[in-house]
Formats: structure tokens, sequence, C-alpha cells
């Protein structure tokens, strides 16, 4: 289990306060109302990197492993993200130039990824055996990232007098549910004649899996509104997220010891996304 879902609950709980609390203050104000907007566009994920570990102190017949501590397995992987999809809404006060919202967002991205390395859980390498008559035939893939977020923003508006123009920046803070779906693994072995260890199938691994993790996540914002009338603004909007590493432990469908599972991490989470957005404001500001 994730530690950071405590703290992620801790967060988003005084965010919430933060966000009573300011809306409660803002009847006095003569520039005040509520609003709700809806966003879609593109995003775009950083390189990320897959990590890997499990405690199998199996010695596999295409390796040499005298003289070495098998105590588990690290694989490393690095991601790419193709370009993604994105939807948000949310529902926000203005006070004035300074608005307060609480935002759902949902964005996806299929995923590419590039074997790096394979290690001991020590971080030494497991050589090759040349005289082994065994082969390893190794298939892996991930299909997509994807991740739905919570989250309390603030903004403050720039309103240059005489245009209908409104730049504005913005932060924001909350947890995201993000998912890694199509997990799959699968080693293979064969062996043609002398094969003392074994029949190869005794050694396959095969892992087919989703994952899942609640992390901690900080968004900045930065855009423009345009002001078609009292009630409608349409305008465009970049957010920079990052999120916390994910983690996630699972199982295998087959592997030479029952009951093993590997814990997986996702790390270096970063996404840029621009939406064309539309909002709705209750009420006209004076």
């Amino acid at each position: 289990m994730n530690r950071s879902r405590p703290l992620a609950a801790t967060v988003v709980s005084a965010l919430v306060l933060a966000l009573t609390a300011t809306v409660a203050a803002a009847g006095e104000s003569g520039r005040s109302g509520w609003y709700v907007s809806a966003a879609a566009g593109l995003s775009r994920m950083a390189e990320m990197r897959q990590t890997g570990m499990n405690r199998d102190p199996t010695c596999y017949p295409n390796d040499f492993c005298t003289g070495l501590v098998l105590d588990g397995y690290r694989w490393v992987y690095d991601l790419d993200a193709d370009q993604g999809s994105a939807f948000e809404v949310a529902l926000g006060y203005r006070i004035d130039d300074i608005r307060i919202e609480l935002s759902a967002r949902r964005q996806a991205s299929d995923l590419e990824h590039r074997f790096r390395s394979v290690s001991l859980l020590d971080g030494s390498t497991v050589p090759a055996d040349p005289a082994s008559p065994y082969q390893g035939h190794v298939e892996s893939s991930l299909d997509a990232l994807e991740s739905s977020t919570l989250s309390v923003n603030l903004y403050r508006d720039f309103a240059p007098s005489g245009t209908a123009l409104t730049p504005y920046l913005g932060a924001g803070a909350g947890v995201s549910r993000t998912e890694v779906t199509g997990l799959y693994y699968r080693n293979r072995y064969s062996c043609s004649t002398g094969c003392d260890a074994g029949p190869p199938g005794r050694f396959e691994s095969w892992q087919e899996t989703d994952l899942s993790d609640t992390v901690l996540s900080g968004h900045l914002h930065a855009g423009v509104d345009y002001r078609v009338n009292d009630a409608f603004s349409v305008g465009v909007k970049m957010t920079y997220s990052v999120l916390q590493d994910m983690e996630d432990e699972s199982g295998y469908r087959v592997h030479p010891i029952d009951g093993m599972t590997s814990t997986t991490t996702i790390s270096d989470m970063s996404q840029l996304s621009v939406l064309f957005a539309v909002t709705y404001l209750f009420g006209t500001f004076r």
C-alpha cells in the first residue's frame, strides 16, 4: 500500500476547507459568484521510467550463477507516451480577480517501453552461461497510462480595462488515481538437447495485469479567456502537472515459484495539456 494515501486525504481535506472558508467570506464582495466550466484537448507525458523488482532466488538455466547470492531481480524500462487526450470539468467561485475552484480531470496516453537493464537486487549483473543449451525468449509490453485527478485550484485573473480578454495564472494540488493498463511480460525457454536442468517450461514466467495507485499531484495553470457575453466565456488553458511516483504489487499467472509477486514503480510522471474551455457564469459580475 502506498504510504502517501493518508497524506493525500489530509491535503484534499485542507483544500476543501479552504474553499468553504473562502466562499463563506465572499458574501461581502461586490464581484463574486459561482461558475462552471468544461474543457477538452490534448496532453503529452514526459519520458517516464518503469522499474520493477521481485524476490525470486531462481538461477535460470541460461545464466551462470556460481558465486552469486540470488535474493531477487531488478529491471528498468524507459517509457514513451504518445500524444493523449484530456477532459476537465470544474466548479468555482470568483471573488474580484481571484478564483478558487474544484476540478475533476481525466487524461490518457498510449505507452511504449524500451528495455534498459536487468540485474540482481544489489545491482550486480548475471552473466550468461555460454555453454547452456537453453535459450530465453522475452516478450513485454504496456498499453496505456490513465489518470483521474481531483484538485483544488487558485487563479489570479488579469483583466485589462476596455478588452474582453482575460489572461490568468493559477496553481493547484490534489490527488490522482493513476492506472497502467496491459502490463504484459512473458519469458519462455527452449532447449533441443542436453536439457539437464529440466524441461524448459518449468522456468517460464508469465505476468499479465493492470496496475493502479493513488498519488499526490501538483498543477500550474496559464491561459486566456474571451468574454462572449455576461454569462459565457471561451478560452485556451495550459496545465503542467507533476504526479508522485506510482507503485503497485502484482502476481504472476505462471512462475517457477508459486505465489511469487513483483513490485512495479512508474516514476518521473509529468504532463502538459492544452485545453479549449467553455465557462458559464451564474449571475452578472459588477
